[in-house]
């Protein structure tokens, strides 16, 4: 077998670099564009079918709430300004975005989750019958016509997972190999906890090189020692 001089170890190397910044550059555009995707709405029967399961009672116990929150709102005070805010959060006017029902409930800026369970909780209920009446409060035009978010949220998660083991991969590498290729780019190498998202950045925004970048032992095996 022939022996690999130092110019030929040293492209095995860059080629190695590129690569992974590639992958790198691949998955960070592709977690963006994910990122960039408009969230589908719900409808509002699966928000409420969603919603009830995790209040555990039932649409008549919801409509009994309703009519002793009208006659005696006092007792609900803690109560409606969550109903404001989680109502807002599901429009996605204020205080975050919430596009889904999931088994935590949310919190909002202006309202405590905690008080709003003593209230509720004096009268057979709990915060998840109050964001029930929140879902009534909303314009049709709020909903979408999806049945949930979940395969939405899988997708999401499988493309993050991607962009974490390409960028894992990338600082897997030994640093000195990192250094030469962004020496070689004109990437800056300070500071080098963040080398890897500059490597990175830099394969996004500029054109990809046209041949193979200078290799040497000064560049490769003489830096990052």
């Amino acid at each position: 077998m022939q022996k690999m001089s130092n110019d030929d170890i040293a492209r095995a190397a860059v080629e190695i670099v590129e690569a992974r910044v590639r992958a790198a550059a691949d998955a960070e555009h592709a977690f963006e564009a994910m990122m960039s995707v408009v969230r589908p709405r719900v409808s509002r029967d699966a928000w409420r079918r969603g919603v009830l399961a995790n209040a555990g009672v039932s649409e008549e116990q919801i409509a009994s709430l309703r009519g002793e929150w009208a006659l005696t709102p006092g007792l609900f005070e803690d109560s409606a300004r969550y109903r404001h805010d989680v109502a807002r959060m599901i429009e996605g006017t204020a205080g975050g975005y919430w596009g889904g029902p999931g088994p935590t409930l949310p919190r909002t800026p202006t309202s405590n989750v905690e008080r709003v369970a003593i209230e509720t909780a004096r009268v057979g209920h709990s915060p998840w019958s109050v964001i029930m009446l929140a879902l009534d409060d909303l314009r049709d035009d709020v909903f979408g016509a999806a049945g949930s978010i979940e395969r939405h949220e899988q997708q999401g998660a499988a493309v993050r997972d991607q962009r974490d083991r390409a960028f894992a991969a990338l600082r897997a590498l030994p640093p000195r190999l990192l250094v030469g290729t962004a020496l070689e780019h004109g990437v800056s190498v300070e500071p080098r906890a963040d080398l890897v998202e500059r490597l990175v950045a830099n394969a996004l925004n500029g054109p990809a090189p046209t041949s193979s970048p200078r290799v040497d032992g000064d560049v490769l095996g003489g830096v990052g020692r």
